[in-house]
């Protein structure tokens, strides 16, 4: 559990929302534990986090219901419920779309991670998440865009970066079917869905708070046919990097990890890494921006060059390193000056914003998910 750091506001706020959502994924929430108070001053961090809806489950059997800020935590919640209803017709359009086009698909994150909670409502579905083999990517994206197929929020992918240590042959073996929306529909199997959980918050930073209660979730859901060896096979440094997560998602949630086998939770959680996130946590969600690199105007490069700096965990990811206690600033230094060089080449050409798109995805859907926290 997440313990109060007296190194800052922010880690502080981050150290609350922890508190507050130790369990929320659980059959049997414990009560919530802020005062109204806390709630009030620190409501935002549960709307920018996605992890309001959670925290009304709590709060609707508590003093606190009537609370202003509860009342927009209740409306997420049937927003995410009607979300829900929508989103599974939409995966049932989508499936129809690849089945047309005779591509094999693997569902994951999103919808899936929605399926850990018991109740529907508690967590926003997201996008729908495919993975198909590289040698159908464009069999799939073309699927999208015939136009016989509806405008869908889907991300597509080719392959599955996050997991280059397994083929997607492995992935569809493993995968489950499942009837979704009047269509059969192949999601990833548990033991890949969990690497996969991981590899996607440690790459994003752990910033959001609510991917780690998705692994807690999992964690704490795991059936007794749960296959330990498979899961924490493959590159052992990306294995060493879940077993982090799984003991980070442990000490600030409160995630039981009885189910977890002690040569999976062996790698303990660097010293750095609990504020980083805290800090991360109590600063709320923020969007980069679309600043620009622009020589004339050192100002503003110097705020593009502030965005795009990667944190330790993102710089540790990159460069393939341990999650180990020492420093990480030649990790950052290093990443950032493999960001700076593809933005060099880029420069060659024509002028763009500074980013590093995944080549491998592509949305083929419009989705506004922050739109719903205001």
């Amino acid at each position: 559990m997440a313990t109060i750091f007296h190194n800052g506001s922010t880690v502080e706020k981050g150290s609350l929302l922890a508190r507050a959502l130790s369990g929320t994924w659980r059959p049997s929430p414990p009560p919530f534990c802020l005062s109204a108070i806390e709630l009030e001053n620190n409501g935002s961090l549960f709307l920018g986090s996605m992890t309001a809806a959670l925290a009304w489950r709590q709060l609707r059997s508590s003093e606190l219901k009537e609370n202003t800020a509860t009342q927009e935590f209740r409306q997420l919640y049937h927003v995410y419920l009607l979300r829900a209803s929508i989103r599974e017709h939409q995966i049932g359009q989508a499936g129809e779309c690849l089945h047309a086009a005779g591509v094999d698909a693997v569902m994951a994150k999103g919808w899936l991670a929605a399926q850990l909670y018991p109740e529907k409502g508690l967590r926003h579905p997201g996008d729908i998440d495919l993975y198909v083999a590289p040698d159908q990517y464009q069999a799939a994206s073309a699927a999208f865009f015939d136009g016989n197929c509806p405008d869908l929020p889907v991300d597509l992918h080719r392959g599955c970066p996050d997991l280059k240590d397994r083929t997607f042959d492995e992935l569809c073996q493993r995968s489950q079917n499942k009837n979704i929306g009047g269509t059969k529909i192949q999601v990833m199997g548990p033991e890949d869905h969990l690497r996969l959980l991981c590899m996607h918050l440690l790459r994003h930073g752990v910033k959001h708070a609510l991917g780690l209660c998705d692994i807690a979730a999992l964690v704490e859901s795991i059936p007794d046919t749960f296959d330990w060896e498979y899961c924490m096979s493959g590159d052992k440094r990306r294995s060493e990097w879940v077993s982090c997560v799984l003991c980070l998602a442990h000490q600030l949630l409160g995630a039981d990890l009885g189910k977890v086998p002690e040569q999976a939770r062996s790698n303990s959680v660097p010293p750095w890494m609990v504020p980083m996130v805290l800090r991360h946590w109590g600063t709320g969600f923020h969007t980069r921006g679309d600043t620009n690199i622009d020589l004339l105007h050192p100002f503003r490069t110097l705020q593009a060059i502030q965005h795009r700096w990667p944190d330790g965990i993102q710089a540790t990811v990159h460069v393939g390193a341990p999650m180990n206690s020492l420093p990480r600033l030649p990790f950052q230094c290093l990443a950032f000056s493999a960001r700076a060089k593809s933005y060099g080449t880029r420069m060659l050409g024509l002028q763009r914003p500074w980013s590093t798109p995944d080549l491998s995805s592509i949305k083929t859907g419009q989705e506004a998910n922050q739109s719903l926290t205001t």
